[in-house]
């Protein structure tokens, strides 16, 4: 009982009292044997622990998102080349599935 509470409260503070900077060098060094260099980042791995720190752009919040990565795909290439959408749901119970395309065997 007292370990599975301690393990809940680990739990909760990691993901909410750690900076992600001590975060991602805790998990690098846990994984890899290693601190990784994020001030001059020389190999692949800790380029990329640099670049989940430091770069942001906005795109990255627009393609993770189902929905908007369409509106930047229409924006940036060709809207033609995006599949047919059916309906767009908050919840389950909303879709409608006589709107639905039949579903093909195999």
């Amino acid at each position: 009982m007292i370990k599975k509470l301690f393990r809940r409260l680990k739990k909760w503070c990691v993901d909410r009292c750690v900076s992600d900077e001590r975060f991602i060098v805790s998990l690098y060094k846990k994984r890899l044997g290693k601190r990784p260099n994020l001030t001059n980042p020389v190999t692949f791995t800790e380029k990329l622990q640099w670049l989940k720190l430091n770069w942001r752009p906005d795109i990255i919040t627009r393609c993770a998102d189902k929905w908007e990565v369409r509106g930047v795909v229409s924006e940036r290439v060709d809207p033609g080349i995006l599949k047919e959408l059916y309906g767009l749901y908050d919840r389950p119970e909303d879709i409608d599935f006589e709107k639905l395309p039949p579903v093909l065997p195999g």
